[in-house]
């Protein structure tokens, strides 16, 4: 479960912001007094019986900096078939995500080639992928 606040309205530096609402809630722990919070819960779902799911993510710390990448296989029981990381010494967000997506299909083809889910939280892999840009 994570909690967000609505930011709208601010014209302030966004560093200053994290770091005055981050000191407030330090001596504020019940969230819920303020009428500016809500709750969104994040759960993975299963695939359905017979079909793979490939779970990728892709991060780099600055847009060309030091980046990875993960992905995980996992079949509609929720037990993973295989999961693996990877360094990449120097680039950017989108060639990290891009590259969870291509090494995992890569590998989740060695165990089907019919009856998987891709699913990633970059929206422009979902628009390459929507677009067959990968194929």
């Amino acid at each position: 479960m994570l909690l967000i606040d609505e930011w709208i309205g601010y014209d302030d530096d966004i560093e200053k912001i994290w770091s005055d609402q981050f000191e407030s809630r330090k001596s504020t722990p019940n969230y819920s007094t303020s009428p500016r919070n809500f709750e969104i819960q994040v759960a993975w779902k299963r695939p359905p019986v017979g079909w793979l799911k490939l779970n990728t993510d892709g991060a780099s710390i600055g847009n060309l900096g030091v980046a990875g990448f993960g992905c995980i296989v996992r079949d509609h029981d929720g037990r993973c078939l295989l999961a693996l990381s990877c360094p990449i010494p120097f680039a950017s967000n989108n060639v990290a995500e891009f590259s969870a997506v291509l090494f995992g299909l890569k590998i989740l083809t060695m165990i089907t080639t019919e009856n998987f889910i891709i699913e990633t939280d970059s929206q422009l892999v979902q628009k390459a992928l929507m677009e067959d840009v990968l194929t």
